[in-house]
């Protein structure tokens, strides 16, 4: 029975860990700059590549939330 109750609390743990990188991560990286920046997006390049060229840019927070988004849409 001590197995089984650490096994749901390790599994919570995770839920609620991946719940709020996913809360964190989904969120404007600075919703008070309202400046414009040119992103440019190669012919031919592919979603991974675009969304770690939002992240070396500091457009996105998390290029990872940024492809899963992508890839839902």
């Amino acid at each position: 029975m001590k197995k089984f109750s650490f096994f749901l609390v390790l599994v919570a743990l995770i839920i609620v860990g991946a719940l709020a990188w996913w809360n964190q991560n989904t969120t404007a990286v600075d919703g008070a700059n309202q400046t414009r920046k040119l992103f440019i997006i190669s012919k031919g390049e592919g979603i991974r590549e675009i969304a770690n060229h939002l992240k070396e840019e500091g457009l996105v927070r998390d290029s990872v939330i940024f492809f899963l988004l992508v890839k839902q849409q």
